[in-house]
């Protein structure tokens, strides 16, 4: 999958494809399909349609038959005629309305704990570190979610706003949550890039606890999820926000979660099996992503290379574990109170300083080495 907005995108504006299909052969029975498709002309529902409907024409094919793939009245364009339309109505009038509440005044921006400041001309290059917190993280988690009502994408995006109020001190945190927006079924198998962000903004002040905070990001996340229609450009002009560079509008991190598992592929007479594409652009400082769909909690944490190393973002993920698991255990703990460290690394930490303490003096030295 290509590039996201804001970085990489001049091969498609230069004339270069926006869609690439290669088949890389290792041996006689090896092969991987790289699928490349430029984020200004789909997204990642579009990138599995497209996996889809080539491994049915691959295997109708090898079978000897008409492939079995659903008929495509719409394309993309009339989507975008639809929706200019849709602009001067009502809908769009009540949908600006709400999200122009929500988000009155504007969420701050993050100063993200990174190992620089963020470049103001960024490149938008970026990495990811991978994670797997096993199956006794996923029971407690599934627990805590029987017991209060609510999904895994709720509990892991507070414990993500949680981390991030705590490096940043701001009281308020947004994060912006991608979900794909396809108003009518008739667009159901359109090619295009319907994604929209959603900006999903959690208020700590007043010491709450995490349970607290969970109900209020349920409450959050799905109002926003009922208003998803709204175009992120056409909010963004109406909260007349800035639009530097060096970050996306309203929000500086995202959250993701995939709770259901990802089909694979069938082709005919060959097993197949998705692979994950190597991150190299990053448009917000950090976009955490999660699959709970295993008997797992895993998933990456990409991170924007002028802010971050691969060092610093594993230390993120570790405190992101740490919160997480001490809120699993005791959802009533104030958020502010909620361990970032483990007791062992609190030990390395300090024994690390009483090293450095017991370290000799440096004035003799200097003093010894000025007599001679």
């Amino acid at each position: 999958h290509g590039p996201g907005p804001g970085g990489g995108s001049a091969g498609v504006r230069d004339g270069g494809p926006p869609a690439r299909l290669t088949v890389l052969r290792f041996a006689e029975t090896e092969h991987v399909l790289l699928v490349a498709l430029h984020r200004l002309v789909a997204d990642e529902s579009t990138l599995r349609m497209v996996v889809a409907e080539t491994a049915e024409h691959y295997s109708a094919a090898v079978e000897g038959r008409d492939p079995d793939v659903p008929f495509v009245a719409l394309q993309y364009r009339d989507y975008a005629r639809w929706e200019d339309e849709r602009h001067a109505g009502s809908e769009i009038r009540a949908l600006t309305a709400w999200w122009s509440a929500a988000l009155t005044p504007p969420p701050p921006e993050l100063v993200l704990p990174g190992d620089r400041p963020a470049d103001r001309e960024p490149s938008h290059a970026g990495g990811a570190v991978g994670f797997d917190w096993g199956r006794e993280t996923a029971q407690r988690l599934r627990e805590v979610c029987a017991a209060e009502a609510t999904d895994p994408a709720d509990v892991l995006l507070t414990a993500f706003q949680a981390l991030l109020f705590r490096h940043t001190g701001e009281e308020r945190i947004a994060v912006g949550h991608p979900v794909v927006a396809r108003p009518r079924p008739e667009f159901a198998h359109t090619a295009g890039p319907f994604a929209n962000p959603l900006v999903l903004c959690a208020d700590f002040a007043g010491a709450p606890t995490f349970r607290h905070m969970l109900a209020r990001t349920a409450l959050t996340r799905r109002a926003a999820l009922d208003h998803r229609d709204l175009p992120f450009p056409t909010l963004v002009a109406a909260l007349d926000v800035d639009r530097a560079a060096h970050r996306t509008p309203l929000y500086d991190a995202s959250f993701a979660c995939d709770e259901e598992p990802e089909p694979a592929p069938r082709f005919a007479g060959v097993s197949a099996r998705p692979l994950d594409a190597p991150v190299t652009a990053v448009p917000s400082g950090l976009e955490l992503r999660v699959r709970t769909a295993a008997e797992t909690v895993a998933g990456t944490l990409a991170f924007r290379a002028d802010q971050f190393g691969a060092a610093s973002a594993g230390r993120l993920l570790d405190q992101l574990r740490t919160l997480l698991d001490a809120a699993l255990k005791d959802p009533d703990q104030p958020v502010a109170a909620l361990p970032l460290e483990t007791p062992e690394q609190l030990r390395d930490a300090v024994r690390a300083a009483d090293r450095v303490a017991e370290a000799p003096a440096v004035h003799p030295t200097v003093a010894a080495a000025a007599r001679h």
